[in-house]
């Protein structure tokens, strides 16, 4: 995985340097993923993340290339690069939307070309995604397949508000005695004093509906409708899961966004001061197992070694500044897609410096939506974006400076 890595970030600066002429952001780009402490731990662990986020070095390559000079190739390797995330990790499908906005953004000059590279965009997705699921049925030998999101679909169901309905009275049972199982929990997410402890308290409980609280005291009631309907366990708590967040789309809508902002703001109040703050708000219900399932307020003491004491600062310097990148990669997006979409419409072609800001931007929002309406927010799910976000950032600031010191130019009638 570490050598993968490296080969990927170096592909990842000679595309960028290649397509923009800009070795000092490609340079600044390469050390700075290179050498972040969350995707070096990624890249040492045996986790699908890892791949991913080489995958996403290697398209976000890919497309600068592409943006400079549209060809069948280019195209067909972003393609790749795109399937094998998916691959990798159904949640890459976030990615797939970019190869179409890209081919927007470069089709008027892709004449006499076109359909060669529309059918280089599609066809190797496609491959990747088909044969990964035909790969999966021959070494297993079954038709089911288990997908955690109908794990985190089931909690959703027992956290949202108001109670959702489902047709089958006895899967609603089912829902009906996880809700009133999760009830404290619910309650204490809906009263909570800011945004930021709603998102830290929901994600905790809907993970404690996951595994713990669910083995505990709902799986009992599972098991009978699973032998009974000969379905997979997971399957049964997707298919409930689905049909209850469905007759409560507005509820389902809002536990999205909540996530979704709290992938934006990762590490923003997850500290001992935080929890310390809200073991008197939940003081009454704290001694439940519930609470113990979800190990909300965990006991918490100061580092004496004076290397735990260096080491959880080094810790607490990293949060903060990832924090702070992610919130400013979260507003340079905007003005990148909004820009983009002006002078697209305007001039024809957009500037591709700004159109590859826009892009990564447009892919982590995209990302941080579909995690929030099938998972949660945890930091893991922010980590693989970061070579998006801070390409959008990085390109986004250099092209503003560049129109900056052109603007006397401009003004004065001639060209930049």
């Amino acid at each position: 995985q570490l050598v993968l890595a490296a080969i990927a970030l170096v592909f990842f600066g000679f595309a960028l340097r290649h397509a923009f002429d800009a070795p000092l952001p490609a340079l600044m780009l390469v050390a700075f993923l290179g050498n972040w402490p969350h995707l070096v731990l990624l890249h040492t662990k045996i986790l699908t993340e890892s791949l991913f986020v080489s995958c996403c070095c290697v398209l976000i390559g890919f497309l600068a290339l592409l943006l400079r000079r549209p060809s069948w190739w280019t195209a067909a390797a972003a393609s790749l690069a795109c399937g094998l995330a998916i691959a990798l990790r159904p949640a890459g499908v976030a990615l797939a939307p970019l190869l179409i906005v890209a081919l927007w953004l470069i089709w008027r000059q892709c004449a006499g070309k076109r359909w060669a590279i529309v059918a280089a965009l599609m066809v190797p997705v496609a491959l990747c995604v088909w044969g990964e699921s035909a790969l999966w049925k021959a070494q297993h030998n079954r038709p089911d397949r288990p997908n955690i999101a109908n794990r985190h679909l089931f909690a959703k169901a027992l956290l949202i508000a108001p109670a959702p309905a489902l047709m089958d009275a006895e899967l609603a049972h089912v829902v009906v005695h996880g809700r009133e199982v999760m009830a404290p929990g619910r309650e204490l997410v809906e009263n909570a004093p800011s945004l930021q402890a709603k998102i830290y308290l929901l994600r905790q409980f809907e993970s404690a509906a996951q595994y713990a609280t669910y083995v505990r005291a709902i799986l009992p009631l599972v098991r009978p409708s699973q032998q009974a309907r000969g379905q997979g366990e997971l399957a049964l708590r997707g298919a409930m899961g689905r049909e209850a967040l469905m007759s409560e789309p507005a509820s389902w809508l809002g536990n999205a966004l909540m996530h979704y902002w709290g992938l934006w703001s990762s590490y923003w109040v997850f500290g001992p001061r935080f929890l310390a703050s809200y073991r008197d708000y939940a003081e009454n219900l704290a001694d439940s197992q519930l609470f113990a399932d979800a190990r909300v307020f965990r006991p918490l003491s100061p580092p004496t070694h004076a290397s735990a004491r260096h080491s959880q600062l080094l810790k607490m310097l990293g949060g903060q500044a990832f924090r702070w990148l992610l919130l400013a990669s979260f507003a340079a997006s905007f003005p990148a897609i909004g820009l983009v979409l002006w002078r697209r419409f305007r001039r024809g072609v957009a500037d591709r410096e700004l159109a590859l800001a826009a892009l990564c931007g447009l892919g982590v929002h995209v990302h941080f939506l579909l995690c929030g309406f099938v998972g949660i927010a945890t930091n893991r799910y922010v980590f693989v974006m970061l070579p998006m976000a801070a390409v959008c950032g990085t390109l986004l600031t250099r092209w503003a400076l560049c129109e900056i010191r052109h603007l006397p130019a401009i003004r004065a009638g001639g060209r930049p």
